[in-house]
């Protein structure tokens, strides 16, 4: 048997030289000299990894500030590890960005420096004002920054953050939100929404335009919108609400409710694969054919043509009158 030579410790045979005996089964440390060297032993190999893991850690310190914003009524928003909220107040003269800032370092030093530095990018670009922060050094793993933006007005939006949620309301015109793993909450928007998010529901309301949401893994919701609906989640259920003009819907593990408005024409193809279809006596189509687990609604005219497809869940269909 060896043992590892720690801080001045000695192999067997070098306690052997020094008179000392290792005895016993699997070689047992005998004399107090040897335990003792034991227990030193065991006492360095913690502490170093307690420092490895010291090293290998970040200490975190966060900030809040307010910024005032140049005036604009187009933005884009960037951010990273962080929720956007954008508000509408009338009353307001002028914008105003608050923000909550977290960064790290490898001491609590360094962190609160960073942290301290942390800048925010408010320019026009393209007539667009753009919001982003900017970390120093760069963005390092763990830095983020939740902003809030308030305005007197917003007639276009681009939203985009790395992980957070998302939130605005009444945009006059587009609004378009990003997020890889979030909520997204877009209502009274004057053009077309869009919607994008690998892990969290979606909930789109009060649409002028065309409405587009997408998630990986979460709820769709979608209310009142004038323009054509395409929704796709893989993993949850859809409910649509007031569907005027085509729809297309598919989720690959969950059911669809689609509630139609009064006005809605052309032809709805259903399918499912492993659950019911239901046709609520409100439907006022001129022509119904159900199947086993599909079906065909016409409404009057041939186009557009809408579809409804579930490979897990229960599609039910009804009208508002």
């Amino acid at each position: 048997m060896t043992t590892a030579r720690i801080d001045g410790g000695t192999s067997d045979a070098g306690a052997a030289s020094e008179g000392r005996s290792l005895q016993g089964e699997g070689g047992a440390w005998t004399s107090s000299g040897g335990r003792t060297r034991q227990r030193m032993a065991l006492m360095a190999v913690a502490s170093a990894i307690s420092l490895l893991a010291a090293c290998g850690s970040l200490a975190r310190e966060t900030r809040e500030l307010e910024v005032t914003l140049p005036p604009a009524d187009r933005i884009v928003l960037r951010t990273v590890n962080g929720g956007i909220s954008v508000e509408v107040d009338p009353e307001r003269a002028t914008g105003v960005l608050s923000a909550k800032l977290v960064a790290g370092g490898a001491t609590g030093t360094s962190a609160r420096e960073r942290v301290d530095a942390v800048t925010f990018r408010t320019e026009i670009e393209d007539g667009k004002l753009v919001i982003e922060p900017l970390f120093p050094d760069g963005h390092r793993n763990g830095d983020g920054a939740s902003m809030t933006v308030v305005l007197p007005a917003v007639a276009w939006a681009d939203l985009q953050t790395s992980n957070g949620a998302i939130k605005a309301s009444a945009v006059s015109g587009d609004a378009a939100a990003r997020t890889s793993n979030g909520r997204i909450e877009l209502s009274r928007i004057g053009g077309s929404a869009s919607a994008r998010t690998s892990n969290g529901s979606v909930e789109l309301s009060d649409v002028a335009g065309d409405a587009d949401a997408r998630t990986s893994n979460g709820r769709v919701v979608v209310r009142s919108v004038a323009g054509a609906i395409e929704v796709r989640t893989s993993n949850g259920p859809i409910q649509v609400e007031g569907a005027q003009r085509r729809v297309d819907l598919r989720t690959s593990n969950g059911s669809i409710t689609l509630e139609l408005g009064p006005a809605f024409a052309g032809v709805l193809e259903l399918a499912t694969s492993n659950a019911r279809i239901e046709v609520d006596s409100s439907v006022e189509a001129r022509r119904t054919v159900l199947r086993d687990r599909s079906g065909t609604l016409e409404f009057g005219t041939e186009e557009p043509r809408s579809t409804a497809t579930t490979s897990n869940g229960r599609i039910t269909v009804r009208q508002r009158r």
